[in-house]
């Protein structure tokens, strides 16, 4: 629950505010009773980069980063504090992917990858913590078959690597370079 949802339930009452059904309801895995403070999205595309011969840089395609989210949240006294921070701790040792919803957007494939709680004089009651969360690529390798060496028209292109016994590495003669007569 956000600050905002928090602020219109506390001042209109608990049935105005289910009548209301104010949205987006921010969750992530099995927790959604908790006020969000501040939500950072990081979204992020890395530029490749190679040298051409002229010494410059040259882009032709990005890469997209994995998308991040920093989230500080409270959880209340009704959530039980310590045991929210055990529940958050086991589903961040757990590596189980879920989904998060935010004021932005939905977020699939996430982990808890980092739990820093902070608690004081005003805030020994509750947990207020702020969640970072990572997401993950999941990815399905593809195994294909080839066909025996004898039926590929160039298997010294496509064919798997074969043993071909152990081989003697030999020098090379270098060149003189044509650029080493001018100045003699």
């Amino acid at each position: 629950m956000s600050f905002l949802e928090t602020q219109v339930l506390g001042l209109a009452g608990t049935a105005v505010g289910k009548l209301l059904q104010i949205k987006p309801a921010r969750r992530f895995e099995a927790f959604s009773d908790f006020c969000s403070i501040t939500e950072t999205h990081n979204i992020a595309v890395t530029a490749t980069q190679y040298p051409i011969e002229d010494g410059t840089q040259g882009t032709d395609h990005i890469v997209r980063e994995p998308k991040n989210i920093t989230w500080d949240v409270i959880f209340g006294e009704r959530s039980d504090p310590q045991g929210t921070y055990q529940r958050l701790l086991d589903l961040m040792y757990s590596g189980v992917p879920f989904t998060a919803v935010t004021g932005l957007r939905r977020y699939d494939n996430m982990l808890l990858v980092s739990v820093a709680a902070n608690q004081d004089a005003h805030s020994a009651r509750i947990l207020k913590c702020t969640l970072t969360m990572q997401e993950i690529v999941i990815t399905f390798p593809l195994a294909t078959n080839m066909p025996p060496r004898s039926q590929q028209a160039n298997p010294n292109v496509t064919a798997k690597t074969a043993q071909t016994g152990t081989k003697q590495l030999q020098e090379k003669p270098v060149s003189e370079s044509r650029l080493s007569h001018i100045f003699s």
